[in-house]
C-alpha cells in the first residue's frame, strides 16, 4: 500500500415528503439507482459519540440506490480499529475498511484507517500519511473538500457527533460545489461541537437526528435528475423570467444577468431538496412557502473563500506588488482593493 506524505439552518423535525409521480419513497427495497446518473458519494464526519450516531444512522441508509458510503470517524493514531465489525452489525451492506487505489462501489460502507487521511483523487480513494500535528485524524474537511472537488454536486456530506470543529469547513465546500449537506441535531448528539460548527456555517441543509437522515437521503436521490431542468426550460423559456421576477420580488436581488447553465444548477438543486421533478411544481413550493425564495438566493449566492485562493492569480499578484512598492518612499500609503471578498481571507492573504 502506498502512503503519500502531506505537508500540511432551521432546525427541521419534520419535513415535507413530496415524491415525484411515478416514484416511491426510496426506504423501500424495491427502487434502484437510475443508470444514467453519476453516483453519489456520502461522507460521513463523526468524532467523539460517534460510533452511537452511527449505529442509529446506518440501518436507515437506502442499501440499494448505488450509494457509496464513507465514514471518516476520528480515531487514536495508535488505536486498532474496530469500526468495521462494530458497525457491519448495523447493515446488510458490505463493510470495507479503505486501502489506498480502492475504488468506490455501490452499496457499500467504507471506514478511514486511523492514522491517515482519505481524499477521493481521480475516482480511487488514496490514504496520505498526515503532518506532525495535533489535528484530528482522519480529517473530515479534508476528504469533504476533496469530494467537492472530484464530484460536486454528487456530494452528500453529513456531520454526526463529536468535540471540535472538523467538518465545517469540509460542509460549506460541499454547498457550495452544488452538492447536499446534513448535521446531526446538536440536542441529539452526544457531543455537540461538530454538528454545532457545522451548522454555525449556514451550510447545512438538513438538522436531523442519525435515525431520520435515511429517508431523506432517498427522496433526495429518486428525485434528482427525473427530468432534466434544461429540457423543462427550453419548453417553458417564461419559467425562468416568472422564477426569477419571484426571487427579486423578495430578496430584491436581480439573478436575470447571471449565466443560465448556473441558475439552472443551483435550481436543480433546490428542486431535488424540495422533491419535486418538474419546474412547475417548484413554482408552486415557492409560492406557498416563500422562504424557499431565500434559500435559492442564498444558494445561487453562496460564498467561496480561501486564504490564497486562486494560486494563479496570486503568483501573478506577487510580481505586480512588488512593482508598485520598488517605487515607494518610507511613509507612502498603499491602497488596496479587494473585490468580491467573501468574509475576508482573498483580502488578509
Amino acid at each position: 500500500m502506498s502512503i503519500a506524505n502531506e505537508e500540511q439552518p432551521k432546525k427541521r423535525r419534520s419535513t415535507s415528503r413530496r415524491v415525484a409521480p411515478g416514484s416511491k419513497p426510496a426506504d423501500s427495497e424495491g427502487q434502484h439507482a437510475r443508470a444514467d446518473e453519476r453516483p453519489f458519494i456520502i461522507g460521513i464526519g463523526a468524532s467523539a459519540g460517534g460510533l452511537e450516531a452511527l449505529s442509529l444512522l446506518l440501518p436507515g441508509l437506502p442499501k440499494n440506490l448505488g450509494l457509496s458510503y464513507v465514514v471518516v470517524q476520528h480515531l487514536s493514531p495508535t488505536y486498532r480499529s474496530m469500526m468495521s465489525q462494530l458497525l457491519g452489525r448495523e447493515t446488510t451492506m458490505p463493510v470495507r475498511d479503505i486501502e489506498d487505489g480502492m475504488l468506490p462501489e455501490p452499496n457499500t460502507v467504507y471506514i478511514t484507517p486511523p492514522n491517515r487521511n482519505l481524499t477521493l483523487m481521480s475516482g480511487q480513494f488514496r490514504l496520505v500519511e498526515p503532518a506532525r500535528e495535533s489535528l484530528p485524524k482522519p480529517s473530515v474537511n479534508r476528504f469533504f473538500a476533496s469530494l467537492a472537488e472530484e464530484i460536486g454536486e454528487s456530494t452528500i456530506g453529513i456531520i454526526l457527533s463529536g468535540t471540535g470543529s472538523d467538518g465545517a469547513a469540509g460542509i460549506h465546500a460541499i454547498k457550495a460545489a452544488g452538492g447536499f449537506t446534513f448535521s446531526q441535531d446538536p440536542e441529539t448528539a452526544k457531543y455537540s461541537g461538530m454538528p454545532q460548527s457545522a451548522i454555525d456555517t449556514g451550510s447545512v441543509d438538513w438538522i436531523l437526528p442519525p435515525e431520520n437522515m435515511g429517508a431523506e437521503i432517498s427522496l433526495i436521490v429518486l428525485n434528482r435528475g427525473l427530468i432534466p431542468v434544461a429540457t423543462q426550460a427550453a419548453s417553458a423559456p417564461a419559467t425562468l423570467k416568472t422564477l426569477l421576477g419571484k426571487v427579486r420580488s423578495r430578496t430584491k436581488v436581480d439573478f436575470s444577468q447571471y449565466k443560465e447553465p448556473t441558475l439552472w444548477r443551483r435550481i436543480e438543486r433546490r428542486m431535488a431538496a424540495n422533491h419535486v421533478s418538474t419546474l412547475h411544481d417548484y413554482l408552486q413550493v415557492v409560492d406557498q412557502t416563500p422562504v424557499e425564495l431565500d434559500k435559492l438566493c442564498k444558494d445561487i449566492l453562496i460564498s467561496v473563500t480561501a486564504f490564497f485562493r486562486d494560486t494563479d492569480a496570486f503568483l501573478r499578484l506577487d510580481k505586480v506588488v512588488a512593482e508598485i512598492l520598488a517605487g515607494k518612499q518610507p511613509g507612502d500609503d498603499i491602497r488596496v482593493w479587494v473585490a468580491g471578498c467573501a468574509t475576508g481571507e482573498e483580502a488578509y492573504s
